[in-house]
């Protein structure tokens, strides 16, 4: 569904292009008709093609995802779920408020309507039904009705005034005000939507004193009876015989009539507004997109120009319509922030961070292929990917009328409300002792790279993922209980995080142990050495049955207390 500030600023320049149009070239013409229909077209083409979006040949090149708000999940507090109201909502319920009193003053004026219908006397004057009112309106009609005062409905000139509005009603005009009162409202701060709807009863105007003049009526004599009914009470919902009583008006009467050649002038604007129209509804998206890369840089290779699920299935990033969670965007946060759990290993060892989750709505509602996006850790990541593959059915995304799958992306931020230091007194079960206290977190972070996947290559694209005796925890364990903090490092107070890369072969080994993002010579050499040890205790990763090697990433922090 497209957002309310693009409709708005969509629809705005639509509207301006428009009516720029026919401010300099259609009206000081006489051409009325031809006038009417462009302004109709005007409105009608602001308000509808917002919604329209396509894309040109050879456009569809960028990656784009769908990314929701990040959600808070605090741990030891209440679950942050709730958005925050910024500046654009304070600026959007203001929008909404003006756009309240606006339609509330149409529904009044629809009530006075109907109680001027319901409180008067109605006569058929001429084949046309008047309300005879006791108020000192002005003579307007409204779809098929005419509203006038009894001294105007007595009047020698009554005849005139019957004949203008009769043009008012056969021509159907208030449909043309309904749509300008409904431009005005969704537009309320655009300018250019209240002096177009100016323009629009302006050629009412003249097209109704046209009609009059036409046929028979003495300008002159017309004129002066407009001036004798310029009082009363005015409704912009209808049209008021005495509308727009200017100078401008009464010169249009006497105004030579346009030639032929002067209703062309409108061809000038069409290819203006063919390509405004493209402009407008071109799916070109602007969206920010963070890089694809974990909070220390690290690119996890992300970067597709398309994407497939299947053969046959072809996974859509901008649609003309989103897909939406039952109780939109607020509904999925509190799903998410009430669903989650945090992991007490991750809590007890001061483990946090933001995760992208990305996941596939298919053409049925379903939630499939949930993977990460960019992770902090394996423990965080895997109840990440837990909550999600849990979500309810959506109601599916929409391209060209039909249902496709859409890529989607979501972001839960852990944070602990306290960090926990972790000292060796803390970690004794880890087997990490030191004469000084050291917070030594090791957590193991999935992001491996393609290299293929053929049983001798190396790859992630695996059914069977390799595992260690004991799971992650028991790696975990395993890198606590025998890393040691280098003297020189310690001396020093040297510290920082080593991410070290490594190959999980088909026989359990572990070789081309490397650091792809190190810190000192000392950590980077301690880090390589305690990686090392796990060499023939992993279980490989299998793939249609085969054994497969696998690069692994590990990255180490070393923390002085």
């Amino acid at each position: 569904m497209i957002e309310l500030s693009e409709f708005l600023l969509k629809s705005s320049i639509v509207l301006l292009v428009f009516y720029l149009g026919y401010w300099f070239l259609l009206r000081k013409g006489t051409h009325f008709r031809l006038n009417r229909l462009y302004l109709l077209m005007g409105v009608l083409f602001s308000l509808l093609i917002p919604f329209f979006s396509f894309q040109l040949p050879g456009n569809n090149t960028s990656e784009i995802f769908v990314t929701l708000d990040s959600i808070d999940i605090v741990a030891g507090n209440q679950l942050a779920a709730e958005k925050t109201h910024g500046f654009a909502d304070i600026i959007q319920l203001f929008y909404y408020l003006i756009a309240i009193v606006f339609f509330a003053r149409v529904v009044m004026q629809l009530y006075m309507l109907l109680k001027l219908f319901t409180q008067s006397e109605i006569e058929t004057v001429e084949g046309t039904k008047v309300v005879i009112t006791n108020k000192k309106n002005a003579v307007f009609s409204f779809f098929k009705l005419v509203y006038a005062n009894k001294s105007c409905r007595y009047s020698a000139d009554f005849h005139a005034i019957i004949k203008h509005e009769q043009v008012h009603i056969v021509q159907k005009h208030s449909v043309d005000i309904l749509l300008a009162e409904l431009l005005s409202i969704i537009l309320w701060f655009n300018p250019f939507a209240w002096l177009y709807k100016k323009s629009i009863k302006e050629n009412h105007e003249y097209l109704a004193d046209q009609v009059v003049v036409n046929n028979g009526y003495s300008a002159n004599h017309y004129q002066k009876l407009l001036f004798e009914q310029s009082t009363g009470l005015h409704l912009s919902l209808a049209n008021n015989f005495n509308k727009s009583l200017t100078f401008k008006r009464l010169n249009m009467m006497k105004k030579i009539k346009s030639n032929k050649l002067a209703k062309y002038k409108v061809l000038i604007a069409v290819p203006v507004i063919i390509a405004i129209v493209v402009f407008v509804s071109c799916s070109k998206e602007l969206v920010n997109i963070e890089p694809v890369k974990n909070e220390d840089g690290i690119d996890l290779g992300l970067r597709k120009k398309t994407m497939a699920i299947s053969e046959k299935d072809t996974v859509f990033f901008v649609v003309e319509n989103m897909p939406q969670f039952p109780g939109g965007e607020e509904g999925l946060r509190n799903y998410i922030a009430q669903n989650v759990k945090y992991p007490e290993y991750a809590r007890v060892n001061g483990i946090e961070g933001k995760i992208y989750v990305r996941f596939v709505v298919t053409k049925t509602g379903d939630v499939d292929h949930v993977t990460i996006a960019r992770g902090v850790d394996s423990i965080l990541d895997n109840e990440a990917l837990r909550v999600v593959k849990t979500l309810p059915k959506w109601m599916p995304a929409e391209q060209s009328g039909k249902k496709v799958n859409v890529w989607y992306t979501v972001p839960i931020n852990f944070s602990l409300s306290e960090k926990v230091v972790v000292t060796d007194e803390k970690r004794n079960t880890a087997g990490i002792k030191d004469n000084r206290k050291m917070n030594l977190i090791i957590p193991i972070k999935d992001a491996l790279e393609i290299n293929g996947v053929s049983n001798k290559k190396v790859s992630n694209m695996v059914k069977q993922m390799p595992d260690y005796p004991g799971g992650e925890l028991g790696l975990r364990k395993f890198l606590a209980s025998n890393v040691k903090y280098p003297e020189g490092a310690r001396k020093n107070k040297i510290s920082g995080k080593v991410f070290v890369k490594f190959r999980i072969k088909n026989d359990g080994t572990v070789d081309k142990v490397s650091i792809i993002r190190g810190n000192n010579p000392d950590l980077n050499k301690e880090a390589m050495r305690v990686v090392k040890l796990t060499s023939g205790k992993w279980i490989p990763g299998e793939q249609k049955g085969n054994k497969v090697n696998i690069w692994y990433t590990v990255p180490i922090n070393f923390q002085l207390k």
